[in-house]
Formats: structure tokens, C-alpha cells, sequence
């Protein structure tokens, strides 16, 4: 086995991360491609499936760009300044060798976290395709979407209200617009958002400290939660999801944000903190490392 710091290992460390995401995402590709969503019936009198149709909010491609690129760009600059602070202090010594090619310890840092990052996002979104298409459950505007042949339903009259449609041929809609409206449990966005901006927050607490403000950190994480709290309560309000997919796509979401931070990155990981305690001082104007404050702090109680 080659060692991690040749150049051979870390291409090899490199190709086997790559592959793990690719059999991560895979399922939830191909089941957007091949796979029909359960088909779920609905009651004559469901008053629930009777929304207008509205456009979203927060669009699908914003919520990639804001909920991918935010924490990339977040956390390639807090690890740019980790590695700046080291090359004052060091003489430019925190640098990684791929082969003959010195390369800046912040880019590894980098790709090491936004690769975890990205791989339980893989992750939590095969899992949350899983149950939109196992479960079919329809979304509040699917009768408007569906554009039933109400002469073919028989719904009329007190004994046909509660009568269950489940007619493949009923609807008259958009094909693709009636195969979208059958995924509503649980909310892609609430889960997709909750996780992108949770473990941005959890990121924040674990590697930025700055002595210019004991709130500064803590407003950036209030703001990124904020994001994904009006993501997801802006499926409601535009009629995509009921309540239910909405809070069952944000528990996904905080789950997977929550064991990819604890049990597959190394934010919590003491050896790894250890190590970087002489090496994070000052950041951005005078961030320091809590790891050495806490050791200040300890001596100063024992003498």
C-alpha cells in the first residue's frame, strides 16, 4: 500500500474518495431517471391535494448554488488563513509534496472537508429519494397539476365522496409535472438545506475563532440555520409540501449533518487537533486556538 504522503497515495486517496461518492449519489440518479414513483391513490374529498400550483420560493438550482458553494467558499477561506498564520510562524513549512510539485496545506485541508461535506450530502439525498419514491405521496397542488377527467371519477353525490381514486389514466396534466407532483414525503429542499447549512455551523464552532468579537461566529451561524429554517418553511407556504414532508425532510437533513460532522470528519477528531494546537493562533485579524487557551487556562488553575 502506498504511503498517504507519496504522490501515488494521494491519488489513490483522491480516487477512492471520488468513487465512494459516486456509489453514494448513484441510487438517487437512477431513480430519477428510471424509476416511476410509487402510484397513490387519492379521496374524492381530499381537500388537501386542491392547492393552486405556484412557483417556488427558493428555486431548486439556487438552493444548490447557495447550499454547495457557501460552505466550499466559507471554508476555503478559514483554511487559508490557518495556513497563513502557519506560513508566518513557520517560514512557509505547512506544505504538502505531490511528487516534485509542493502544494499549500490549505488546499488538502480544503478538499478534505468539502469532500466529507459532499459525501454525506451524497448521501443524504440517496436516502431522501428513497422514501420520495417508495412512498409516492402527493403533493397539495396535484389535482391542479393532474387535471382529473372528473366525468370518469364518479365523485359526485354523498355516498361517492370518500370514494379512493387510484386510475393511472385519470389525469389529463403534464406527464413529467404529474411524475414530480407524486414526490412530495419527505422535502427535498428542507432536507437538502438543513444539512448543507448545519454542518457549514457545526464547521464554524470547530475551526474559526476570532478575538475581535465573542458574537461574530455566532451571528454567521445564526444566519446560515436562518437559511435553511426559510427554505423549509417556504415549501409550505408555496404549496410543494405538506407540513409533515417538510419536518420529515428537516430531521434527514440535521441527521446526516449531524453523524457526517461526528462520526466521518475530523472537526472532532482530538489527534487531528492536537496537532494543528501550535498552528492556529491568529486568523483573520486575531483568531486564536481555543485548544491552547483552554491549556492557559488549566495551568493557571493548578498554580
Amino acid at each position: 500500500m502506498p504511503s498517504p504522503s507519496s504522490l501515488r497515495g494521494k491519488l489513490l486517496y483522491i480516487v477512492t474518495d471520488v468513487v465512494c461518492f459516486v456509489i453514494a449519489a448513484l441510487p438517487n440518479i437512477l431513480m430519477k431517471e428510471y424509476m416511476p414513483p410509487y402510484h397513490r391513490g387519492f379521496y374524492c374529498d381530499d381537500e388537501s391535494l386542491k392547492h393552486p400550483y405556484k412557483g417556488s420560493t427558493v428555486p431548486w438550482t439556487l438552493c444548490i448554488c447557495v447550499g454547495v458553494l457557501l460552505p466550499a467558499v466559507v471554508i476555503f477561506i478559514v483554511e487559508l488563513f490557518h495556513y497563513l498564520d502557519d506560513r508566518k510562524r513557520n517560514q512557509g513549512s505547512s506544505k504538502y509534496q505531490l511528487g516534485s510539485v509542493p502544494v499549500a496545506s490549505f488546499l488538502w485541508n480544503w478538499y478534505k472537508h468539502t469532500g466529507v461535506f459532499g459525501f454525506g450530502l451524497a448521501l443524504s439525498q440517496t436516502f431522501n429519494g428513497i422514501g420520495k419514491y417508495s412512498i409516492g405521496r402527493l403533493r397539495p397542488h396535484f389535482l391542479t397539476v393532474c387535471d382529473p377527467d372528473y366525468s370518469q371519477l364518479n365523485c359526485t353525490g354523498l355516498n361517492n365522496m370518500q370514494r379512493y381514486v387510484i386510475d393511472e389514466n385519470i389525469c389529463r396534466g403534464d406527464a413529467a409535472a404529474i411524475k414530480e407532483a407524486r414526490l412530495s414525503f419527505p422535502s427535498g429542499h428542507a432536507s437538502f438545506s438543513w444539512y448543507c447549512m448545519l454542518y457549514l455551523a457545526i464547521y464554524l464552532q470547530c475551526r474559526m475563532t476570532w478575538n475581535g468579537s465573542k458574537l461574530a461566529k455566532h451571528l454567521l451561524q445564526g444566519v446560515v440555520i436562518l437559511l435553511a429554517y426559510f427554505t423549509a418553511l417556504s415549501r409550505i407556504s408555496d404549496y410543494k409540501h405538506h407540513p409533515t414532508d417538510v419536518l420529515s425532510g428537516s430531521v434527514l437533513g440535521i441527521l446526516f449533518s449531524l453523524l457526517t460532522a461526528f462520526c466521518v470528519s475530523e472537526l472532532f477528531d482530538k489527534n487531528d487537533q492536537a496537532s494543528r494546537a501550535d498552528d492556529t493562533d491568529i486568523l483573520v485579524g486575531g483568531m486564536e486556538n481555543p485548544l491552547q487557551s483552554d491549556v492557559q487556562i488549566q495551568l493557571s488553575n493548578k498554580e
